[in-house]
């Protein structure tokens, strides 16, 4: 898809100090805060079957729903926030 090896891409974003999971992660959060695409919408971009999934991935990964979440009542500067990952992804170097 983008032209280049996974361990290519794994080696690029490391040399940025960032991995796949982490870019993906904050490409979720991107589209839950700065669209009002529904989450069937959001879950198609991020390749799951409906939007039961996503929600169900989504609560794993922050604690919390993405409705909770896109309406502010989660504050964001703790798990699930912007910029904040869970703990799982924050070693992990792999592409998913």
């Amino acid at each position: 898809m983008l032209g280049m090896h996974r361990r290519t891409l794994n080696r690029r974003l490391a040399e940025q100090g960032t991995t796949i999971a982490k870019v993906l992660h904050e490409a979720r959060l991107q589209l839950l805060s700065e669209t009002d695409l529904p989450f069937v919408e959001i879950a198609a971009t991020q390749n799951y079957t409906d939007a039961s999934t996503f929600t169900r991935a989504f609560r794993a990964w922050s604690g919390t729903t993405p409705t909770l979440w896109r309406a502010g009542k989660i504050i964001r500067q703790g798990v699930g926030g912007v910029g904040m990952l869970p703990h799982s992804l924050e070693e992990s170097n792999n592409v998913e």
